[in-house]
């Protein structure tokens, strides 16, 4: 019932409930018998494992050499039709298609079902994973239906059944199916940037008020106004419709995350003004040397903590899978953490020198001239969308920067 190949085996799935193994080379055959008609094989992408869908609803993981049963995965209905399996590129993950027309994902190691969403209104006959990114293709006895599902993330217990983004194309050529992936990757859709501006443009608000009380900054009428600003133009990027957002998240849950964003730019914004109090009352040093080693002994801590963090909560075992899984290659990875750290290091010295040599709240103000720069790069890059509501919310920072520098 199915076949597949190796440089010198033919591995079949049979009716009688075997699986057998044909070395071409040596004129050998083993076989493993499941008891169940076999109605598809595939091989884990390390070829070290073989993966039988049977017609009692399971599959069956066999190691390769000794023929010993390691894993079961249930949960699907497979009782009347042929149907695919396969594994996730880096065999994370098993997935098959199910009569209701799912597609189940099972955890490799406890074979707990992680994710499932409907891809057809009827039975689903054949899946197929793409061996380098996180995207599959699927096929339907509904008629000539093609489904190509992008943007698959190895956390797939994370994400609701409406992420998962369809297009359906009619196919009567095998050959469709084998290219239409190439095609679709280019208008994969990228993540979206825009709303993290909302950090941005309550900073300057949170960091005026704490100037004022622990810094004894003058706070002017020309200050208040600036600040009456940036806290209208944070307040409608907040409020408007999620429109642009694929995946729905309830009031409840978009409030909590607003409140969250602002806790998180007050808490920065204290950051500032005590990183001030510390030049002005305990280091009392003019010299380059202050700014240095401000900023390098506040990063040795954060760098120690996250080190600490990062190993008591066991994600330190996900990095070699992350890296595996960028899609531009394992020295791309490397080089994006690396340039994107220096890239911090010196924002962050200019940041602390402009708080060493003006203050705080004009330091801030200079980090906010990336709000009117940033939706532009995330439009030509990442294919962000932009509105009248968020236009206005960005050309309010170029007005506070008027009143700021008047």
């Amino acid at each position: 019932m199915s076949v597949c190949l190796t440089k010198s085996e033919i591995i079949a799935g049979s009716v009688d409930g075997t699986v057998r193994t044909f070395d071409i080379q040596i004129g050998r055959e083993l076989v493993d018998d499941l008891k169940q008609p076999a109605n598809c094989v595939s091989l884990s992408n390390d070829t070290n494992c073989i993966l039988a869908s049977c017609l009692d609803s399971t599959l069956r993981l066999l190691d390769r050499s000794s023929g010993e049963l390691l894993q079961e995965y249930k949960g699907h209905t497979c009782k009347s039709f042929k149907m695919d399996c396969c594994l996730t590129n880096f065999d994370a993950h098993v997935t098959s298609g199910s009569e209701d027309g799912f597609i189940y994902f099972w955890d490799l190691a406890d074979a707990s079902v992680v994710s499932k969403f409907r891809a057809h209104a009827s039975v689903v006959t054949s899946v197929s994973y793409h061996p380098k990114d996180s995207c599959m293709i699927t096929s339907s006895v509904d008629g000539v239906d093609i489904g190509v599902f992008l943007d698959i993330s190895s956390q797939l217990s994370q994400f609701p059944e409406d992420f998962f983004q369809h297009v359906y194309v009619m196919a009567e050529d095998e050959r469709i199916r084998k290219n239409w992936l190439a095609l679709l990757k280019k208008i994969a859709e990228l993540p979206k940037v825009i709303s993290i501006q909302i950090i941005t443009l309550s900073e300057d608000g949170f960091n005026a008020a704490f100037s004022y009380f622990i810094n004894s900054e003058r706070f002017t009428h020309l200050t208040f106004n600036s600040v009456i600003i940036l806290t209208f133009s944070a307040a409608i990027i907040a409020c408007q419709p999620a429109s642009d957002d694929s995946s729905e998240t309830s009031g409840g849950k978009y409030m909590l995350g607003f409140i969250l964003t602002l806790a998180a730019s007050a808490t920065y914004s204290l950051n500032l003004s005590l990183v001030e109090l510390t030049f002005h009352k305990i280091i009392k040093c003019r010299a380059l040397s202050a700014v240095l080693n401000m900023q390098i002994y506040t990063a040795l801590v954060s760098t120690v903590g996250a080190i600490i963090g990062l190993f008591a909560s066991g994600e330190w075992r996900e990095l070699k899978k992350d890296m595996e899984g960028f899609n531009q290659g394992r020295l791309s990875y490397v080089m994006t953490l690396v340039w994107t750290s220096i890239c911090w290091q010196v924002t962050n010295v200019g940041l602390v020198g402009l708080i060493f040599e003006v203050s705080s709240l004009f330091s801030n103000v200079i980090s906010s001239l990336a709000v009117p720069i940033a939706p532009v790069f995330a439009v030509i890059l990442f294919h962000d969308t932009i509105n009248g509501i968020k236009v206005m919310s960005l050309l309010c920072p170029l007005l506070q920067y008027s009143i700021v520098f008047d």
